[in-house]
């Protein structure tokens, strides 16, 4: 694939919150979810799993999930500085429900044996502070994303348009008993996809500059 091929791809994806009513083919999703399966990840652990939903009923249990767990924050009165953007984020409520699949994406829980080995130091000032930045940096987290990554190219192609949400991370307890996520994994995000009913115009972007140092 040529350099300009693949910018041109990039480019051109754009983030769909509004979906023709028509379903999805179960294997143009799982065709994605094998492609984000081949994006680096750390360890080559692999560590992620998917749910697709595609059940009318459980995407509307799952929305309404969502838009109870924001309406409930926005009752706050500590929430009161910050009512229009938890407005918007109750919106992704609605958003979800007229979605014709989701994508549940988790990864495993559990600590590595290196993380054992710097628990087993708790007074050591170098095990702790390396303890936290691993947990900042979460080689798992990382590896969903690039997956997810992966996956929204993919249906791209495939003329499919999706949305990458950790909003509805707020409603994890809720969304985890609906669908049945085992204890062992840990729901972190979610992945609305079907057929484009909208064309949204590419939003502005930093210049490369803005977001790089170069050293030298």
């Amino acid at each position: 694939m040529e350099l300009d091929v693949f910018e041109a791809l990039v480019k051109k994806r754009r983030s769909i919150r509004k979906w023709l009513d028509k379903k999805v083919p179960e294997q143009d999703i799982l065709k994605a979810i094998e492609l984000g399966g081949y994006a680096p990840n750390g360890g080559n652990s692999q560590s992620y799993h998917f749910y697709i939903v595609s059940n009318e009923t459980k995407i509307k249990e799952i929305a309404l999930a969502v838009e109870q767990k924001m309406r409930l924050i926005a009752s706050w009165p500590e929430a009161a500085p910050l009512q229009g953007q938890l407005e918007q984020l109750i919106k992704s409520g609605k958003i979800l429900e007229k979605a014709p699949a989701l994508v549940l994406v988790c990864f495993k829980t559990g600590e590595s044996s290196f993380d054992h080995l710097l628990d087993s130091r708790p007074l050591d000032e170098n095990a702790v502070k390396t303890k936290e930045a691993l947990r900042k940096s979460n080689s798992k987290l990382q590896s969903a994303a690039a997956a997810i990554n992966t996956m929204l190219l993919a249906f791209h192609i495939m003329g499919l348009g999706a949305l990458w949400m950790s909003g509805p991370v707020r409603a994890k307890e809720e969304i985890e008993k609906i669908v049945g996520i085992p204890e062992n994994l840990d729901f972190i995000a979610l992945i609305p996809v079907g057929y484009p009913a909208e064309e949204p115009a590419m939003p502005p972007r930093k210049k490369v500059e803005e977001i790089t140092t170069i050293l030298k």
